[in-house]
């Protein structure tokens, strides 16, 4: 999933880039043939295209530089709007209303791409440091009074301009910090799940997790598993085990066991510790026979383990459930055929009918 949004980022990066391009090269030849453009412009310009379409041809070629493509890319339009800013007061008078509005009005997209091609910190910290060396300029030019001599209508709009600016940046980080907050929340809510439906010893599903799981199947939700052998093993004399060589050597029995149990799943198999030395499994294909060989497949590596010299074999019972009826019937019947394999004399697989 994340390699996912990461190549989707990646896109989205290269997507505004191409656009960047394209906009310059329209900017570029309308104000040529208007006759707006500035002196500035007419070295800028080529500059800032070579920029980006440098930036955009080692984003597709050199997908490793990505990252310090996208700096390229941001930094060269950045650079580019506060040189147009430390210019305002500088331009003819019939191009400087069209140079200020046109650069106030494309400033925020700055706060846009930074939200869009880095990480979140960075993003703040990028629009925020953009805003400020953007400001800066303005703030001398009052101080020396170059504004007094033009007209009050650009200072209006170069005022109402870093307001709505200021506006976006803050609406932005915001908005960064509220969805910081939630996914910390979200992460924190998976590790507290986790923790509620994983077995401490093993590592892997424990009773309530199998039990939810179960009750997905019965009501439908869980149409992978729609038709699903049940499989419960438990480990053979396993209380002698634990009386002979303690309980360390048990727990280290059980964790071997649940190894060995999740090295034979398959794709929509799943297992979990039902309770003391018992595990249930739930194997996703739909014959009897697929269940049974899966059992048989365990109860093989478990065979091949040797904990301190303690030989392992299990007991298993299989059915199959199509979900209909409620989880604790079948399970009963499956719990019938365990027995049946004990009373068989154990290190065996019995088989149950399937229920309805």
């Amino acid at each position: 999933m994340e390699q996912k949004l990461g190549r989707q980022r990646q896109l989205i990066c290269r997507i505004l880039t191409a656009i960047g391009c394209i906009a310059v090269i329209c900017l570029w030849t309308f104000e040529t043939r208007a006759g707006l453009i500035t002196r500035i412009d007419r070295v800028a310009y080529p500059v800032l295209l070579t920029a980006l379409g440098t930036a955009l041809g080692v984003m597709v070629l050199l997908p490793r530089w990505h990252r310090a493509a996208e700096w390229l890319a941001y930094l060269s339009f950045a650079s580019y709007c506060i040189l147009m800013v430390s210019f305002f007061t500088a331009f003819d008078a019939d191009t400087q209303l069209y140079v200020i509005s046109n650069t106030l009005q494309w400033m925020p997209m700055l706060y846009i791409a930074a939200f869009v091609m880095f990480r979140k910190w960075e993003a703040v910290v990028a629009g925020v440091i953009v805003f400020v060396l953007a400001t800066i300029p303005l703030i001398f030019m009052a101080l020396r009074g170059e504004f007094s001599d033009t007209d009050h209508m650009i200072s209006s709009l170069v005022i109402n301009a870093y307001a709505v600016h200021l506006v976006v940046l803050v609406s932005m980080s915001l908005f960064v910090v509220t969805t910081m907050a939630f996914d910390d929340a979200r992460a924190h809510a998976a590790v507290l799940e986790g923790v509620a439906f994983t077995d401490a010893l093993t590592g892997i599903a424990n009773r309530r997790g199998l039990e939810r799981i179960l009750g997905n199947v019965a009501a439908g939700e869980t149409t992978a598993l729609r038709s699903i052998g049940l499989i419960l093993m438990d480990v053979d004399h396993f209380k002698a085990i634990n009386d002979t060589n303690g309980h360390l050597v048990g727990d280290r029995v059980l964790e071997a066991v649940a190894e060995s149990i999740a090295g034979q799943l398959g794709p929509g198999d799943l297992a979990g510790r039902w309770g003391g030395d018992e595990f249930l499994l739930l194997c996703g294909r739909p014959t009897l026979t697929d269940a049974h060989d899966l059992a048989e497949r365990v109860r093989d590596a478990v065979a091949r383990l040797n904990i301190n010299g303690v030989k392992l074999t299990m007991s298993a019972g299989v059915m199959l459930w199509n979900g209909a009826g409620r989880p604790e019937d079948a399970l009963h019947r499956v719990d019938r055929a365990l027995y049946a394999a004990k009373a068989e004399g154990r290190n065996r697989t019995a088989r149950e009918p399937a229920v309805a």
